[in-house]
């Protein structure tokens, strides 16, 4: 018996693609991959916006019923955020160099953060069927700056905390894929990804497994 699997990709710019040619970003190339796997039909629904902050996905999913409608059907989601939340503390950064910026952005990502998880897991709350959540922590576009450095450590490891609350949920280290690879992976801005990075990440995440789907 056929079966197809609803696939919800939600977040940031990492989700829409930015930084490569359209239909060669992360998402589409994790529902082929899924698809291959599953051997099964994957449709994919795509909800990502550039400039997307944990607190503005953390407000949509709590506001937008489609959104959540979507959410409770889907059997797997992937989620990326967090990386707007940084670049906003660095730009601030850069300006008059207080780190306390980042010590904001992080106290304000971290009930954002949490509060993203609990509602993906409540959304799903009286269905039967299995669903996994897909995320990844954070890299690094500025290697070169110690206090880049030190605090997407910082995000990260919160990230990969919060994560073992949730038994459906696995992280993808996209910080040590890009790690040593800016120059392979980056687009041009030197922020998003290009097509290969993109390609890279759908592998990782495929190595996460599809259990208990498949």
């Amino acid at each position: 018996m056929k079966v197809v699997y609803i696939y919800a990709a939600i977040g940031d710019s990492l989700t829409a693609g930015v930084g490569a040619p359209e239909g060669f970003g992360f998402a589409p190339r994790y529902r082929h991959a899924a698809q291959e796997q599953l051997r099964q039909p994957v449709r994919l629904a795509t909800v990502g916006v550039s400039g997307m902050d944990s607190t503005g996905l953390a407000r949509l999913l709590r506001s937008d019923p489609e959104l959540r409608m979507l959410l409770r059907h889907a059997q797997l989601i992937s989620v990326t955020i967090g990386g707007n939340d940084l670049i906003a503390a660095a730009k601030a950064f850069l300006i008059d160099e207080d780190p306390a910026h980042f010590e904001r952005a992080l106290k304000t990502f971290k009930p954002c953060y949490e509060s993203i998880l609990r509602q993906l897991t409540e959304v799903r709350n009286g269905r039967d069927t299995p669903c996994i959540v897909r995320t990844a922590n954070l890299y690094n576009p500025f290697p070169g700056q110690p206090v880049a450095v030190r605090w997407v450590a910082r995000f990260n490891t919160y990230i990969q905390e919060c994560a073992k609350s949730y038994s459906n949920l696995a992280v993808a280290d996209l910080h040590r894929l890009v790690s040593g690879s800016e120059s392979r992976l980056l687009a041009p801005d030197r922020v998003h990804l290009n097509a290969r990075g993109y390609q890279r990440m759908a592998e990782l995440f495929d190595r996460l497994g599809y259990k208990p789907l498949g």
